[in-house]
């Protein structure tokens, strides 16, 4: 007789909270896809464009 096994999947969602200045470089872009450096002005606006 064939068993039937149940595999439950969960997502975790970590939140953490820093301060950087506007003016700070950081890099931005897509999973898996090249990256810019860009102001952290710059890079929320590219994040909240999605």
């Amino acid at each position: 007789m064939a068993t039937r096994t149940q595999v439950q999947w969960t997502k975790n969602f970590v939140g953490v909270y820093f301060r950087l200045d506007s003016e700070e470089l950081v890099w931005v872009g897509r999973y898996n896809q090249p990256h810019i450096q860009v102001t952290v002005d710059r890079a929320i606006a590219l994040i909240m464009s999605v």
